[in-house]
């Protein structure tokens, strides 16, 4: 893969730039609106589906074409809660820390 001609990341959006002449970008709907590209119905819907079934998903454009809708997601793992418990009784404070953050928050 070439390395981009020119590159742009917008924290909590995505990045975007040109490859081999063409405009590629790779992130979220904020990212999709930015640039002026409109999600369709069915396009919106799969996002909000993924986004229920506590994934995220990730949008790739072409040229402003949506090309591919990535779900992205982390599968808990069985041996979670011992761990956890262990901690817990060692004395540590659990929680729990995402990577969405916003003003408003």
């Amino acid at each position: 893969m070439p390395d981009p001609s020119e590159y742009v990341h917008i924290p909590g959006e995505g990045v975007f730039g040109i490859v081999n002449g063409s405009r590629v970008a790779v992130g979220n709907a904020k990212l999709a609106s930015r640039l002026g590209i409109q999600l369709s119905d069915e396009v919106e819907k799969l996002t909000r589906e993924i986004g229920l079934r506590g994934h995220t998903p990730v949008l790739v454009f072409m040229n402003s074409e949506i090309v591919a809708v990535l779900e992205i997601g982390d599968k808990i793992r069985e041996e979670i809660t011992e761990a956890l418990m262990k901690l817990k009784r060692d004395g540590y404070s659990i929680g729990l820390a995402s990577g969405l953050l916003s003003k408003n928050s």
